[in-house]
């Protein structure tokens, strides 16, 4: 018996230590995740109070420890009822469209998915709870966790809440806060950092409730990670008085719609000339807990001129990654200028290179090439009425939420009546999503055009200077680039050169010599830095040479004109007037944009006032934030302010 005793404990031993080993170490709460993202020392002493009825758009990316690289972009509409207990949501994914109905008094559920019927069986509910964290089911009856629990506030299981205090998301002023919260059934910790509108800051917005605007949750279980989300509430408010009163009334034949998401409209056509700037997150399967990248763009594009402009600058807590990048497309002659304003490096590149950051054509930019296009209705962005566009490419299995501001809205605001008027653009490629907030977009009237002089050869590179036979005030002075627009015309009508880009730096005064007469100084650009394949100008294979000499001629001759002014005021080019510039003979040759400054001092200016301008937030929630108040840098010292109509 003994012998059997100690056997059977030797045995009871071994199960014991095999159990152990097979048993994962448990990690407990992650403290240094917590601290890590809740790094105030400043308790959060007022709870968000939200609304007990409410409505609300949701657009999220999800990462998961099964699929880390790539991410699941879902889109959900939201209508919930803690006075009714009910819910109404609407989901989709990449693969997956579903539509739920809950009514936990008459413990009834509906559901679709996908193309099939809608049921409403005795395991709907269950499915839906399988689905829907804040949905439970429980021996035949489903139930609604609270309305906290639906926007995945914590008010249980937490370990620390602290205020991080005030920072602009999507233009708009803002709490940030931060919440870590353990579960020890799973053995999982969350992290996760609110924004909320700042209520004090925006009198309009209601006083005695929260709006949320951006979450990022990240989750490790067991000591690694799980799961990590941003999600952006969209249009949340308060639902109905009406639903408030008789709840979510959902006839049979409504199964599976959303408001209007079957409407039939129109799109609207792009602009042919606008620019504006855009505050783009990149949200990847970063280890970050906020977004992996932020950036602003300045965009601007001319379908007349042929060109598109971008800038980019990274956000500040990028500490390595602080290049100011201007890229200029040439659509006429298929040549990208990547211009860095940090160190005036120009990289000069043809259409067919090989490279990774050329920026997206109109087409491929608002996704309209080769995309099915359906309307999903009004929703609001930004406390801003927006309509709806769903962009699913045919063939690539990517897609598109584009949000354009209502002409109603448009027409309150005093804003000229345009359809194209952008929000926000949501892109999906499946392992990244692009969010970017639309601010300043102008449908441009001006011939603006971007100086990209350093990419060009100093050497080859043309100074002239011309008289026109116009009093300088008889010059519509509203329009200064309408005028250069139309001296451009004449210069390339003449020359017979294909780019707009390759004649810059237009600049017009009065002559000294008679009030009558005005001169122009220009610049004409000839072989681009770094470009020795004859290949880079078969679409442009003019000289600055050849150009000087067919301008002289032409000017020689007499008779040189053009029209300004809608056609209405002809000015003629003084005979024999043309003339080259030494280098030591210019009076005054700036760049276009920056009116006597540097490309690199000017950009730095712009963008940090920019920047400045994210930290310290809007002046308005329920319009845009117009950056142009913004007040111009003075000249530098030793450079004289004389009167002279330039380039904007």
């Amino acid at each position: 018996m003994k012998m059997c005793g100690l056997a059977m404990l030797t045995l009871s031993s071994t199960y014991l230590v095999v159990i152990l080993l097979l048993e994962p170490a448990k990690a407990d709460f992650e403290q240094k995740m917590c601290d890590n993202y809740a790094t105030s020392n400043k308790p959060l002493t007022k709870e968000p109070n939200f609304f007990n009825d409410y409505s609300v758009e949701i657009e999220k990316i999800i990462y998961t420890n099964f699929d880390s690289k790539n991410g699941q972009i879902v889109q959900q509409t939201l209508e919930y009822s803690g006075t009714h207990n009910q819910l109404m949501l609407y989901e989709q994914t990449k693969n997956t469209e579903s539509w739920s109905h809950v009514d936990v008094k008459s413990n009834d559920c509906i559901q679709k998915i996908n193309e099939g019927p809608c049921t409403d069986t005795p395991d709907t509910c269950s499915s839906i709870a399988d689905s829907v964290v804040y949905v439970t089911e429980n021996n035949g009856q489903v139930g609604l966790e609270p309305f906290t629990r639906s926007l995945r506030w914590p008010t249980e299981k937490v370990k620390k809440k602290v205020d991080l205090g005030s920072v602009a998301v999507r233009g708009v002023s803002t709490e940030k806060y931060a919440t870590c919260v353990y579960e020890p059934s799973r053995d999982e910790t969350t992290v996760s950092v609110w924004f909320f509108v700042d209520s004090e800051k925006y009198k309009e917005v209601d006083q005695n409730h929260a709006i949320p605007l951006l979450v990022f949750h990240r989750t490790k279980r067991r000591g690694s990670f799980f799961e990590y989300s941003r999600t952006e509430f969209l249009d949340y408010k308060k639902l109905s008085p009406f639903k408030i009163k008789y709840g979510l009334q959902i006839p049979e034949l409504q199964c599976g719609s959303v408001r209007s998401k079957f409407m039939s409209k129109r799109f609207p056509e792009t602009p042919p000339r606008y620019k504006c700037l855009i505050e783009v997150d990149v949200s990847d399967n970063s280890s970050k807990m906020e977004s992996n990248k932020r950036y602003i763009e300045m965009r601007e594009y001319n379908s007349y001129s042929k060109f598109l402009v971008t800038q980019n600058k990274l956000a500040e807590d990028h500490i390595n990654e602080k290049e100011i990048m201007k890229v200029v497309e040439d659509v006429s002659t298929d040549i990208t200028y990547f211009m860095s304003l940090t160190n005036g490096v120009c990289t000069v590149v043809p259409k067919n290179a090989n490279i990774n950051f050329r920026a997206p054509s109109e087409e491929a930019f608002w996704h309209l090439d080769g995309s099915d296009i359906s309307y999903w209705g009004v929703f609001y962005n930004r406390d801003i009425p927006c309509d709806v566009w769903y962009m699913k490419h045919k063939e690539k299995s990517y897609n598109h939420r584009l949000y354009l501001a209502t002409s109603e809205w448009l027409k309150q605001q005093g804003k000229e009546m345009t359809e194209f008027y952008p929000i926000q653009v949501i892109k999906d490629y499946g392992d990244e999503a692009y969010f970017n907030a639309f601010y300043e977009f102008e449908i441009s009237q001006d011939y603006y055009i971007p100086p990209i002089f350093y990419c060009f050869e100093e050497d080859d590179s043309v100074y002239a200077e011309v008289t026109l036979l116009i009093n300088y005030n008889t010059i519509p002075s509203t329009k200064p680039d309408h005028f250069t627009y139309e001296f451009r015309s004449l210069i390339k009508k003449i020359t017979g050169i294909v780019s707009s880009l390759r004649i810059g730096s237009i600049y017009f005064f009065p002559s000294q010599e008679s009030e009558d007469e005005t001169i122009v100084r220009f610049m004409i650009y000839g072989k681009m830095k770094g470009a020795k394949d004859k290949q880079m100008y078969e679409a442009d294979s003019v000289t600055s040479q050849e150009a000087v000499d067919k301008i002289k001629e032409a000017v020689h001759k007499g008779s040189v004109t053009f029209t300004l002014d809608d056609k209405t005021l002809e000015v003629e080019l003084k005979q024999g007037s043309f003339a080259v510039m030494n280098r030591d003979e210019i009076f005054m040759i700036f760049d276009d944009e920056a009116g006597g400054h540097s490309a690199g001092a000017m950009a730095a200016v712009g963008i940090v006032l920019l920047l400045v301008g994210l930290a310290l937030g809007t002046g308005a929630l329920f319009g845009y934030k117009r950056w142009t108040d913004r007040t111009s840098p003075s000249l530098p010292s030793g450079i004289a302010n004389v009167n002279f109509k330039s380039e904007a």
